[in-house]
């Protein structure tokens, strides 16, 4: 069966637009260049940059940055 999604690294929040992150995880392919910087970065801002990822890697079959 397919893995949908994995919810290991997930963080419970008051307010999705005030919290503030500092932890580096995940896979660098993936990760919005605020995240590789080691700053405090958005949630969801990075999370939308993930599918960004997905979806280029799904139309030309790789990832856009190495």
């Amino acid at each position: 069966m397919p893995k949908i999604g994995d919810f290991g690294l997930t963080k419970k929040t008051k307010s999705l637009a005030m919290d503030r992150f500092k932890t580096k995880c995940g896979t660098t392919g993936y990760m919005a260049p605020e995240m590789m910087s080691k700053n405090k970065y958005d949630g969801v801002a990075t999370d939308i940059f993930a599918l960004g990822v997905i979806l280029f890697n799904m139309v030309f079959g790789n990832i856009p940055f190495h």
